[in-house]
């Protein structure tokens, strides 16, 4: 539940770094017309024909023939232009930043998707707690990178040793109470051993009153849970 909900906010707070770059880019991009003077129509005026009074013939002549006016010719409105978008300078760049900051958003998501998915597929405490004994005492000793002990020592309480030699007990229970520590720091006293280290997926409260115990003692019992050797990349113990 936590890592959906941590997923969510990184890819809200992607979002939201993204918009005002959009929103700029998308401002760029729309043209700024240049306004561009319209041209002043002036009609052409064609001089009208002068009427010169003509002399009144005479019976026997013919009347002459009166010139019709010609007609105005009409003015021509020139064709308006459209204005012409001009390109932004700022345009190209803001595209640019917007496909680095998807492209970045695209590679993060899908390496957090990656990452998660392998991390299922990976081993968890549920599903170290469906294998077999032998199967889950050969997980604890590769992540310590330990080894096995003999039938001897697994016998008196040890099931193995870490790359250190310190004596290992491994417990594959969700609580560990004060007598399992009080049998792992005999089974280190016989083996001569000064310290050692028990492995369970939790402790009771009075584990640490056994781990006290063992101290006064003179033998150290360092106590880890499987969930610190699935956090952990390399523990040295």
């Amino acid at each position: 539940m936590k890592t959906k909900f941590l997923a969510g906010l990184i890819v809200f707070v992607l979002f939201i770094l993204i918009i005002p770059l959009m929103v700029q880019a998308q401002d760029s991009s729309e043209p700024t017309p240049t306004e561009e003077p319209e041209p002043t129509e002036e009609p052409t005026q064609t001089p009208e024909p002068t009427e010169k009074p003509t002399n009144t013939p005479e019976p026997t002549e013919k009347p002459t023939n009166t010139p019709e006016p010609t007609e105005k010719p009409q003015p021509t409105a020139s064709s308006t232009r459209r204005p012409t978008p001009t390109p932004n300078n700022n345009q190209v760049s803001n595209w640019i930043l917007i496909e680095i900051a998807t492209g970045a958003v695209v590679f993060f998501v899908a390496g957090f998707l990656g990452f998660m998915f392998v991390r299922k597929r990976g081993p968890n405490e549920k599903k170290l707690r469906r294998l077999p004994s032998g199967e889950f005492n050969a997980w604890v000793l590769k992540r310590l990178s330990g080894r096995s002990a003999s039938a001897m020592d697994t016998s008196g309480g040890i099931d193995g040793y870490t790359s250190s030699g310190y004596p290992l007990s491994i417990k594959q229970s969700d609580i560990v109470g004060m007598n399992a520590i009080d049998l792992f720091a005999a089974s280190i006293a016989r083996s001569k051993a000064r310290s050692g280290v028990i492995v369970a997926f939790g402790f009771s409260d009075d584990a640490i009153r056994g781990k006290v115990r063992a101290r006064r003692g003179g033998l150290d019992i360092q106590m880890l849970t499987i969930q610190e050797l699935l956090d952990s990349k390399q523990l040295s113990v």
